[in-house]
């Protein structure tokens, strides 16, 4: 009995090991065969083609707003102020007299100067009429003719004082808040009030003198300010300074601005110059730029592998439900490609759009969207259905 039961034992045994076997052997058969088949679903991505474009250089510089003309007023004389005559913020005419200052004693000197020239002119005239009877010598005359001269002009002098004693406006414009009162005794250093006439408004910037050639008068300078809710407007370069300042060897340029600004003069603006120089790039999207520390890539589409998606609908809806929504509504096809990643040199930027120096082509067409689920030979299913929103092309 014993050795049937080994016989059966045995049996039992090489029965349950080739089940195991069997069993992983057919697992691993299946599982190879799902491999095999599996096909990982396209990443939805919108695209756009790229273009050869020549872009003028762009120099962003800080400006500031300067009035045509602006001026602290001051008194050419001391004195005690008598009259102030405007408000704070009035319009005033050139001539107009701001402040009278205290002349009394101007006043009393002028009438004491006036007698004194009268007395001469009678000394004068009285020993002409003796010259002519030789009563008297031709030098007595002309000393008494110099005397008469120099207390003219004295008497000159003084007038002149007494008008400057009258603080009158250089040119017309908007006065500021004032910074005196009658009663304040002021002298040629105090400030009374700003002036300024804004009739006509520059924009006043510097650049590094290694870009002087590139710049000349007459070039449009486009500028705008938080102040003015970013509008943006235009100024044309006047003058260019003839020398470099030694220090930071930047050159000052002045712009008349176009239209009518409003901002104060003092007032900063951030500014933009097209320069006369001009590049050939390939204008791309700056959205299709993957900036990493090992390079600058995009991610462009393989045309040669195009093929019709069967699945649209479903490959669509892994990355966003508006386009499965969309593909659902549409009876155009979606198009399935391989990706190839490639490394680009980047240039230039404006508007929104990056210059491409190296790595693309005309014609080449660039992953917009979804580039972070993207590898080096993936594939991409193209819906430009609700494509891309970017800023406008930039102009040439």
């Amino acid at each position: 009995m014993s050795k049937y039961k080994g016989v059966i034992v045995g049996s039992a045994l090489f029965i349950l090991l080739s089940f195991v076997f069997g069993f992983h052997y057919v697992k691993s058969e299946i599982i190879k065969e799902k491999v095999a088949s599996f096909k990982l679903l396209a990443i939805s991505v919108t695209t756009e083609s790229v273009k050869e474009d020549v872009w003028n250089e762009h120099l962003n510089v800080i400006g500031n707003i300067h009035a045509n003309q602006s001026v602290d007023v001051k008194s050419q004389m001391s004195g005690q102020i008598k009259e102030v005559l405007f408000k704070s913020g009035q319009f005033v005419k050139k001539g107009d007299v701001l402040i009278k200052l205290d002349d009394a004693l101007l006043k009393a000197s002028y009438k004491s100067q006036l007698a004194k020239v009268e007395l001469a002119r009678t000394e004068l005239k009285r020993n002409r009429k003796l010259l002519k009877n030789h009563s008297v010598s031709q030098n007595s005359v002309d000393k008494l003719a110099a005397q008469f001269n120099a207390e003219s002009a004295k008497l000159e002098y003084i007038s002149t004082q007494v008008e400057y004693m009258k603080v009158k406006a250089p040119f017309s414009g908007h006065v500021g808040i004032r910074k005196v009162d009658v009663g304040d005794f002021i002298n040629s250093s105090t400030a009374i009030v700003d002036l300024e006439d804004s009739s006509q408004q520059y924009v006043d910037f510097s650049i590094s003198e290694l870009y002087l050639h590139s710049v000349q008068v007459g070039q449009d300078l486009q500028f705008k300010s938080d102040a003015a809710n970013d509008a943006e407007y235009h100024a044309t370069i006047t003058a260019i300074e003839p020398s470099s300042d030694r220090n930071t060897h930047n050159i000052e340029l002045r712009a008349v601005t176009t239209e009518s600004v409003p901002l104060e003069s003092g007032m900063y603006v951030d500014a933009t110059l097209t320069t006369s120089d001009s590049n050939t790039v390939i204008s791309v999207p700056s959205v299709a730029i993957s900036y990493t520390l090992s390079g600058d890539t995009v991610f462009v589409l393989d045309t040669s592998t195009k093929q019709v998606s069967a699945n649209s609908v479903s490959a669509s809806s892994t990355s966003t439900s508006s386009y499965s929504q969309d593909s659902e509504k549409s009876e155009t096809p979606f198009y399935e490609y391989k990706v190839v990643q490639r490394t680009v040199e980047i240039g230039p930027k404006q508007g929104g759009y990056v210059g491409v120096l190296s790595g693309l082509k005309e014609g080449d067409v660039v992953v917009t969207s979804n580039q972070h689920q993207l590898k080096n030979g993936g594939l991409v299913l193209v819906n430009n259905q609700r494509p891309l929103v970017t800023h406008t092309q930039p102009s040439k």
